[in-house]
């Protein structure tokens, strides 16, 4: 599963997106599937809580959590500081539900195209600096 939350520029209404991807079998084929599961307006804050809420509320909504079963293994979102608490808000719902298997710590994966875009974003910083002290 891939989650996002972001805001739409011109109105800051926040949205919250999944996608979820896995692999049917049919025999001895196996396909890839990834289909948009949920895209959601977001009322309130940007906060783990609402977040957590929200990610629970949408995956019960098309069978992938519910109050007895869940089906989801791994979440990759961005490295946001409210995406690993959130992360943490879905796992406490679980553990409220008695589902014990998911743990945030060991199940949300950080988003590695995320990663190095800010590594060089970084460095892109650090060169653009030298460049205008070495010209001045």
């Amino acid at each position: 599963m891939i989650w996002d939350l972001w805001s739409q520029d011109k109105t800051s209404t926040p949205f919250l997106g999944l996608v979820g991807q896995w692999i049917s079998v049919n025999g001895s084929n196996w396909k890839l599937e990834c289909k948009v599961l949920g895209f959601h307006k977001i009322s309130g804050a940007h906060d783990s809580q609402n977040l957590g809420k929200y990610f629970i509320k949408l995956t019960d909504c098309v069978g992938i959590t519910s109050k007895s079963l869940h089906k989801l293994g791994y979440v990759t979102c961005d490295n946001a500081t409210n995406n690993d608490t959130a992360a943490a808000k879905v796992s406490s719902i679980f553990q409220c539900r008695g589902v014990h298997e998911w743990n945030n710590i060991e199940s949300k994966l950080g988003c590695l195209a995320h990663i190095i875009n800010l590594g060089i974003g970084n460095l892109m910083d650090k060169i653009t600096k030298m460049a205008v002290i070495k010209t001045q």
